[in-house]
Order: structure tokens, then sequence, then C-alpha cells
């Protein structure tokens, strides 16, 4: 590992602590120290589990949708995409690919993969 990753790896440790301190104090409405505490525990599991490991990051939420485009999901008829579109601000070819992608995301969940190692009996 050149010191370029090394920096580069810390550097992504620390943004990652800051955001889930932040995330916690403001979403779980826990108090700094607490948030502190339970960033840093989550961070060195993570980094027990996977250090060492070379990662990429996709960039985008490619295994789940936001939380607009869910309720766009959720509200899908079948049918509206052009109310949809009114309603959120979007192309009708945007709600398309909403759905879409909705859609896999769903099959994906309730398939499972054929491929995947079987547990020997």
């Amino acid at each position: 590992m050149s010191a370029k990753d090394d920096s580069l790896g810390k550097q992504l440790i620390a943004d990652f602590e800051a955001r889930l301190i932040s995330l916690l104090k403001r979403d779980a409405g826990m108090p700094e120290q607490s948030a502190r505490e339970a960033a840093i525990k989550l961070i060195d599991d993570i980094q027990q589990e996977w250090g060492g490991v070379p990662l990429y990051f996709a960039k985008g939420h490619l295994n789940r949708l936001s939380r607009r485009d869910q309720d766009i999901y959720t509200r899908f008829s079948g049918s509206n995409f052009l109310e949809l579109a009114r309603q959120y601000r979007l192309t009708e070819r945007q709600i398309r690919i909403i759905v879409a992608k909705g859609r896999l995301l769903e099959r994906q969940r309730r398939q499972t993969d054929l491929f995947e190692a079987q547990q020997p009996q």
C-alpha cells in the first residue's frame, strides 16, 4: 500500500466518522458523546472485518432507492407515470426509470441467487 492510499484511507475513515456522528445526532437524537462512541465502535468493527481489503464504492445508490424514489415506486399504480411526473416535478421518462429500478430491486429481493454457495447437508 502506498502512502497516498494510506492517507486516502485515513481521510475516508475520518469522513465516515464525522458523517455518522452527525447522522446519529440529527436523526436518532443521540447526545454528542454517545454518537461519537457509537461511531467509533462501528468504525472499529468495520476495520476489523474489512481492514486490508481493497474496496470500491460505486457512486449513487445502486442497491436501493432514495426516499423520494421509494415513495414514487409505492404510489405507482401501473399507469400513472404522467401524474407522478407532475407531482414530483420530474419528466415522465425519469418516473419510468425510477419504476424500472424499483421493479428490479424488488425482483432481486424476492429471488434467491441460483449460484450462491450451497451449505453442505
